[in-house]
């Protein structure tokens, strides 16, 4: 949801890499689970009540969701 690409698992793993070699950020949202942002993990943990993690297996569900 995040890239706006179809969900496959090749994608899945692509973007994954992708994410991971931004470095140390997170996927989260402020206000709806719909409205994906990056943001550090740091800044999450110092304004928790700014930013929301999604539970690990969100992602497929939101997608469901969008369609």
């Amino acid at each position: 949801m995040f890239f706006y690409v179809e969900y496959t698992e090749s994608n899945v793993m692509k973007y994954k890499k992708v994410l991971k070699d931004y470095g140390d950020v997170e996927i989260c949202y402020n206000t709806d689970p719909k409205q994906p942002i990056l943001v550090t993990t740091r800044r999450i943990h110092e304004c928790p009540h700014s930013y929301r993690l999604y539970p690990a297996n969100a992602f497929h569900s939101l997608e469901i969701d969008c369609n």
